[in-house]
């Protein structure tokens, strides 16, 4: 049997919902928000208002490498995001995708200093390491908005 050279596996870490309150409020992802809007009847999603915010607390898993993955939409183009992970801002731009299709993946490595500030906590009969992760639009314009899931992926390599 013929070996795998530099195998790449992608796992599902964490995954919440944004603008569904039940998923993005349970004890894990305690979400934090002010002045966001949260829609459920075309799909789930949720953005700031000007000058709004929100954030979760999301698992990852050390020492690998994790990927922020959310869905955004075609007709937020030009709208304002800005991500920070911990005390890393990640992002922060005006969407501008080149993408045709109405929804599509967007995706952010994070940074490996604050997944090693990652914090221990036990909820639900489990531990997790964990991460704040806050989204906000500007002070003027509201954010794009986030749909259907926020995920970290963490990314395995076979190096060996």
């Amino acid at each position: 049997m013929k070996r795998e050279e530099n195998l790449t596996v992608k796992e599902a870490v964490d995954t919440v919902m944004p603008g569904y309150g039940q998923y993005e409020n349970d004890t894990l992802h305690n979400m934090e928000e002010c002045d966001t809007v949260s829609v459920t009847n075309e799909g789930t999603y949720r953005y700031c208002a000007p000058g709004g915010h929100f954030s979760y607390r999301m698992a990852v898993e050390k020492g690998v490498e994790n990927v922020l993955t959310t869905i955004l939409r075609q007709r937020d183009n030009g709208r304002p995001l800005k991500i920070t992970v911990g005390d890393t801002v990640v992002f922060d731009d005006r969407i501008r995708s080149k993408v045709t299709d109405v929804d599509y993946d967007f995706n952010i490595t994070l940074p490996v200093a604050e997944i090693d500030r990652a914090v221990r906590i036990e909820t639900d009969g489990r531990e997790y390491d964990v991460v704040s992760i806050r989204f906000e639009g500007s002070p003027k314009e509201q954010s794009a908005a986030l749909c259907e899931h926020v995920k970290i992926v963490a990314v395995h390599k076979n190096n060996d």
